[in-house]
């Protein structure tokens, strides 16, 4: 299995769109196969909440959680951009192996 997780940075203003944002994942990518981590600052969300404790702006906020997070690695889905139809597995993990093959050298691509 490839080591990896999912990603679904927020804020705790942001809670209301938690619930759709939840429920998308789970209509559209039943079959994820790694662990979905969430992320605010002090209201825990989802199954694998991660608190950053104080909202020290986006970027900082998502290097906090990073710090908590040991993969090799990581999906980002941004939760005010609901996923509103069937995510590919397969070509979810075809993109990572291409990322993990020595000749690219990528740090990351967006699918």
């Amino acid at each position: 299995m490839i080591d990896c997780v999912v990603l679904i940075p927020s804020t705790d203003s942001f809670s209301d769109i938690w619930p759709p944002a939840l429920e998308c994942m789970r209509r559209y990518w039943p079959d994820c196969p790694w662990s979905i981590f969430t992320t605010s600052e002090t209201i825990p969300w989802g199954e694998r909440p991660i608190l950053v404790g104080q909202n020290n702006g986006w970027c900082s906020n998502i290097r906090s959680a990073l710090d908590q997070i040991k993969s090799e690695f990581v999906l980002m889905f941004l939760e005010d951009m609901l996923v509103c139809e069937p995510v590919r597995t397969d070509e979810c993990v075809a993109a990572i192996c291409e990322m993990k093959r020595p000749e690219h050298n990528l740090g990351a691509i967006i699918i």
